[in-house]
Formats: structure tokens, sequence, C-alpha cells
């Protein structure tokens, strides 16, 4: 006798059904199987909670363990389960203790433990954690061969049961079940033995309860080598992508090989990518793709090579994409299915799918403008039930974008949280707050946010519960939190004792926790420490000897970013040569350029030792450091500079550097060479006749102006004509001439510049 339960499928927004076998079958102390039969039918048929206990009661002797899961299974289903009562307490506890004591010796088959697991679930008002892990230890110690669909009721009622030791034994015997691999359940015909439309709902379950990649991935498999992608229903499709997507323990082949197939499901002609008409299945369907790239592009920068060089994973990202168009027209083809449901207002997307969306584009590098928009409106306007997790993964997208949208951002994020409290959650999900919390401060610091009265105030909440939540950030959060302090510092309103409290918490816990950070963020402990050091001396920082005798060994061993100066200027030939003729870097040679037209003498990508940093090119006899700000140090809509770069130029004005920033857009509307020259010329002229070239001391606060005025007046400076001094063509002018006339190469002339140096 079967009877049937369904399972919502959230990620999907399909229902699912499952099959619970109810029989009379069991041991029994005494009777026929007559009797056994006719007390089941008895609770079958039963209309309320009473008329079921009535039967137990009338056939007490009779019962065996199956009588007693049968029964909790349909009395999960009355409405009355749940009021409170005293009867129902007391048969509850009372079949409850017949089940663990009198039958503790009986072999429970799985249907007996789906049955209990699913009466655990909907029971709410009377606690069964000694039924549930009693069911969870017989289910590895019960029947030999279990069939599929009574692995897919189990693993349905796993995911709503709360954490246990029994409940991750369980999912681990079930996993290596559905592998092959257990010694303790056998699945009829293994993975093969699942239907086609059970592909989907198995792939939700093993997500939710966080299954090994290796299972993850034998599922993918099964799908994509038995079944085929391509007959999986799309809800399917999506549903087993994701886990893969979430599950990812591969290698950048075996990553290749599943995004090449899924690339051709998406776009082949029996499916197309007009299969996804829901907005749920393609959003889900570019976040796990997303995901997909991400972590084969993270893979390629993990290198000791990549990450001395400075690669990041947006980089890699970005040529990954441009060196495969198929995935560019799968891309393409989810937003064209995306954009009506977003552009057209016939549907009001929810919260967690323009999050989603967003958090897709971030990953994949994919600036649609208009889509990005389309969501922050629609997030916009649900502002009075956005979440924390919400806030944080559209900020952090935006940030990944270099979009900035004050008005979401302050007039919609900074409100919602303060004004609805958001904050002061932390002890209900600490370790999803703090990481919510980390990816908040990271965004507004990114987008350099914080000058504004509105970010100020975000910022002095998050300070006051910052100290209690950094023992709850992952690994990956830490490098991040302590970055983006440093970032936000010179715009605190607050004591240094407070600031000071939460780096020595912060630089505890980086040291107790070194070892599992991931080697692509040792540059933000770097940076944070170098900003410590200059901006912060006075706060007593040092005083943390683990953190200091760790922070010094990292440049011995060379795992930081930039280890050393020499290992910096071993590659300058190697950069020099790989400098291309057009984007960014041609704009940083024609700065050098003009810059050696007007003064003779500069250092391109000069290691300066106080910021174990390099610049773009600096002038050691006055002191002068130029930076050629290209499109990556500013958002991409509204031309701001970006908080990073904000705080390497406030670092540079406080060790004693004159800095000359060139903004990319600026320089473009010059025109010709000898504009920019006259231009340059402009800027460096103050500091060109300066007498006084005495260097301010070290690690001291900058007085008098702020940063914002500095930069306005060591851009802005407007000198006479009269001041104007005539350029002498020494020998390294002599040389970029001759590149510019043909007779030289560029690159030959840079070398010869820093061969002289030497």
């Amino acid at each position: 006798m079967d009877h049937s339960f369904y399972v919502v499928l959230p990620g999907a927004g399909t229902i699912y059904r499952c099959r619970v076998r109810v029989g009379a079958a069991g041991p029994r102390p005494r009777g026929d199987v007559e009797v056994a039969k006719k007390v089941t039918r008895g609770i079958v048929a039963a209309e309320s909670f009473e008329e079921i206990c009535k039967v137990l009661h009338e056939h007490e002797t009779m019962l065996g363990l199956r009588h007693f899961t049968t029964a909790l299974y349909f009395m999960a289903k009355k409405d009355s389960v749940n009021s409170p009562s005293p009867l129902v307490e007391r048969e509850l506890r009372w079949m409850s203790k017949c089940i663990i004591e009198d039958h503790h010796e009986v072999l429970w088959s799985s249907t007996s433990v789906a049955n209990v697991l699913q009466a655990c679930r909907k029971i709410k008002n009377i606690s069964l954690d000694p039924l549930m892990s009693e069911a969870m230890r017989k289910l590895v110690h019960g029947e030999k061969e279990v069939a599929q669909r009574e692995v897919m009721t189990i693993l349905s009622c796993l995911v709503r049961v709360p954490e246990s030791d029994a409940k991750k034994r369980a999912c681990q015997e079930l996993e290596e079940a559905i592998l092959g691999t257990s010694s303790v359940i056998v699945l009829q015909r293994g993975l093969e033995g699942f239907r086609r439309q059970d592909m989907g709902p198995l792939a939700w379950f093993l997500t939710e309860l966080k299954c090994h990649p290796r299972t993850a991935r034998s599922v993918f498999l099964h799908c994509r080598d038995v079944i085929g992608l391509e007959n999986l229903s799309t809800p399917s499709l999506c549903l087993v992508c994701r886990m893969l997507s979430l599950q990812i323990d591969s290698t950048c082949e075996e990553i290749d090989e599943d995004v090449d197939a899924i690339i051709q499901c998406l776009i082949c002609e029996r499916r197309g990518v007009a299969r996804m008409d829901s907005l749920k299945d393609s959003s889900m369907m570019l976040l796990s793709l997303a995901r997909l790239i991400k972590a084969r592009c993270e893979d390629d920068i993990l290198t000791e090579k990549s990450i001395i060089a400075g690669m990041k994973w947006t980089h890699a990202v970005s040529a990954y994409r441009t060196a495969n168009p198929s995935i560019n027209r799968a891309i393409h083809g989810l937003l064209e299915h995306i954009c009506p449901h977003l552009l057209g207002g016939s549907t009001m997307a929810g919260q967690g799918v323009l999050s989603s969306i967003l958090y897709s584009l971030s990953l994949l590098q994919y600036q649609a403008f208009e889509i990005i928009a389309a969501c922050t409106r629609g997030i916009e306007a649900q502002k009075e039930t956005l979440t924390l997790r919400t806030i944080s993964t559209c900020s952090w997208s935006l940030s990944v974008l270099r979009y900035e949208d004050k008005r979401l951002l302050e007039d919609v994020f900074v409100d919602r949280i303060l004004d609805g409290n958001l904050l002061m959650n932390v002890r209900d999900a600490e370790k999803e707050f703090a990481q919510s919390l980390s990816m908040i401060l990271y965004s507004f610091a990114v987008l350099n946010m914080f000058q504004s009265l509105k970010s100020k105030n975000l910022l002095k909440a998050i300070m006051q519960v910052a100290e209690q939540s950094i023992p709850y950030l992952n690994t990956e959060s830490l490098p991040i939190f302590g970055w983006s302090i440093v970032v936000a510092y010179s715009n605190m309103d607050m004591g240094d004792g407070a600031f000071g409290s939460v780096m020595k918490k912060w630089r505890s816990s980086v040291t107790e926790n070194f070892n599992r950070i991931p080697k692509g963020t040792m540059a933000m402990i770097q940076h944070t420490e170098i900003a410590l050091k200059i901006e912060a001396p006075e706060l007593g920082l040092e005083d943390n000897i683990p953190y200091k005798s760790l922070f010094s060994s990292l440049y011995r061993h060379g795992r930081l970013r930039r280890s050393t100066a020499r290992e910096w200027n071993s590659q300058q030939p190697q950069k020099l040569d790989a400098i291309a003729l057009d984007g960014i870097s041609l704009f940083q040679k024609q700065v050098y350029e003009a810059a050696e037209a007007v003064i003779p003498g500069w250092i391109l990508e000069y290691w300066d030792s106080d910021l174990q940093y390099p610049v773009d090119m600096a002038l050691l006899s006055h002191r002068i450091v130029i930076e050629a700000d290209g499109p990556t140090h500013f958002t991409l809509n509204t031309q701001k500079p970006l908080g990073a770069t904000s705080l390497k130029k406030r670092l540079l004005r406080r060790i004693g550097w004159h800095l000359i920033t060139i903004p990319y857009f600026e320089w473009s509307i010059k025109g010709s060479g000898s504009e920019h020259i006259d231009h340059l010329s402009r800027l460096l002229t103050p500091y060109l006749q300066s007498t006084d070239q005495e260097k301010p001391l070290l690690y001291q606060r900058a007085q008098g102006e702020t940063a914002r005025e500095a930069d306005d007046q060591h851009t802005g400076a407007q000198p006479s004509p009269d001041d104007e001094q005539p350029v002498k063509k020494n020998a390294a002018t002599m040389d970029i001439i001759k590149a510019s006339r043909g007779k030289m190469s560029l690159n030959d002339a840079v070398r010869r510049q820093i061969f002289r140096k030497q």
C-alpha cells in the first residue's frame, strides 16, 4: 500500500512527489498476518488523531515496529497533531518510548525510517529528537538493500532535519550507497535505478545536504553520459547544474568538459535557450554557469607566478570568456530571456532572483548596464522587506562590477540596515551575519562610499559589532575585512581606541587561521599591514608578537604578493616586454614619454620600499610620483576613483611623495603628443621649481589639508608661463626621439634608460 506526499523545490519552483510504502510487515510479538493487516488498515482509515490512538490501544499486544511508524506517519498528517493538547503529547511520547525501547533490537526497514523522519519533520510542538536519532542510527544498520524511491523519501526528510552527528552519518552512508561504495546500504541498481525525472529532485536534495563534491560530480556525469543533459527537463537540468556548481572539486580540464557539455546543451537545436521560459530557470542556469567559470579561472591564478604578478580572477574570467565565444553566446541567450521579465514589467521578480542575476553578472564580468539598472530598480521597490543577505550580495556584486548606484547603496541599503536594526541579530546566525557584514563593508570600501554622512553612520554601526563578529569570519572574508577597515579609516568619526581594539582582534584571528587563508588574498593582508604602520602607528598594534613574527616570515618565504623589491625588479624586463600597444598599457607609455620629455630620469614601475608596492613612475631626485590611472581605477558609470586607488594615493602622500594623478579620460581628450607634454609640464612645474626637498617623517599623520584637498592641489596646479623652464635633451630624451622616428623601439629606449640608472 503506497501513500504520497509532496516536496516543493524552492530553487526550481517545482513540486516533487515522494511515495511511502505502508504495510503490515515487521516483527510482531504474537498473532498472525491477517490481524496485523487489519491493524494497518485501521490506522490508514482513521480520520483523526484520536481514532489512530484508539486502534493502537485496542491491539496493543499485536503491534509491531511497522505499525508504530505507520501510525506516526498518518498522525503527522492530521491537523490536531500540532495543537497544544495533553493527549497528543502523552500519546506521542508513549509511541516514541515503545519504538526506542521495545524495538531496540529490531531490524528497521528503510520504509520505517522514512515514516519516522517524515513524522519528525511535520510534528512541531513536541520534540522527537531521540526518535529521529534512533531512526537515522537504524538506517545505517538496517536492510541491506534499499529502493530508489525510499532513498528519495529519506533524503527529502533529512533536508529538513536539524544538523547532528547522526544526520551527517546517515547522509554519508546514503551518498556512498548512491555511488555504490557503501558497505552498509546497497542501492538497487545504483544510480542507473533512478528515473530521469528523479535526477532534478535528487540533485536538489544532495545540494541542500551539502553532499561531497565526488557525489555531485558522479550524479552530473550520469546525467551527462548516460541520460543525456538534453533529455532532462529544464528544471531538472538547472538543478543538476546548480548542484555541480556549488560542490566543485574538479580539475581545470574536468570543469572545461562540464562547461562545454552544458553550453552545447543550451545552444543545441533540439533544446535551445528558448526552453528557458521561466525567470527562475534562466537565472539559476546563469548563476551555475558563472560559478563554474569563476572556479575554473581561480584555479588558473593560484600559481605562485600569478600571485606575485597580482593577477586577479576578474582578469582571468574576462580572458576566458574572450577565448571561448560559445560561452558568450550562451550567456547572451540566457540574458535575452531574462530581459523581458525585468524590463517588461509584467511580473515582479523576487529579491532572491534579482540578487542572483546581479551576482552572476559580477562573476562573469559582464557589464550589461541595462539589466543591472533594471535589477537595482526591482530591489529598490522591495526596500521594506530586504534581508541582510540580499543587501550584502547585491552590494558585493555592484562593487565587483565597479558600478556605483548611490541611491541604492545609501538611500535604500543604509536606511534599511539602520532603520531595520539588521545589525542587531548577531546571535541569531553568527557565521552568516559575519560574512554578510564583511561583504557590505568591502563593497562600500571598493566603491569608496564612506564620505557621506549616511555611510559614516553605517560604518560606525558596523564597527560597534565588528569585534564580536570577527571570530565568525571565514578565511576568505578575513583579509577583505581588515583591508576594508583601513580603506575607511580616514573617514571614521570614532576614537582610535575602538579602531585599535578591532584591528587587534583581526590580527589575532589572522594568526590563528593563517594556514587556511587562500593565497590569492595575501596581498590584502600585506596592504592592511603597511597601511596600519603608516597611518596608525600610535595604536600599539605591534604588541601582537605572534602576528608580527608571522608577517615577517611571509617576506622571507615569498608568500606575499610582492615579497621583496628584488623579486619585482627581476620581473621588470619581462613586464616591459609585455606592454601592449593598445589599452591601458599604451596610456602608461604615453605618460612616461611625456614625463621624460619634460624632465629625464623617470623610473618606470618603481618599487617603493616604504609602501612595499610599485608605482607607475617615479622621479627620485624630486620625490615625484606619477600614477597613470586607467579604467580599472574608476567606477564604470560615474568615473569615481575606487577605494584601492584612493588608499594608495593617501599612503604615498603620507610617506613623503609628491603625487600627480593622470586619469585616462582626461589624458585622452588632450589629443596629440605635444599637448600631452604641455599638460604634464604644467602639473610638474611647481614641484620641479621647489627648493624644499626635505622628505616628511615616515608614518606620521598628514597635517593641514584633507586628502581630497591635497588631490585637488596636486592635480590642478596652474603655474604662470614665466615659470616654465626649457627642457634639456639628454641621452634618455634623444632615445625617446629616436623611438618616435622609428629608429629605435620604445622598449629598447626604456631598457637603456633603466641600464643607465643602474
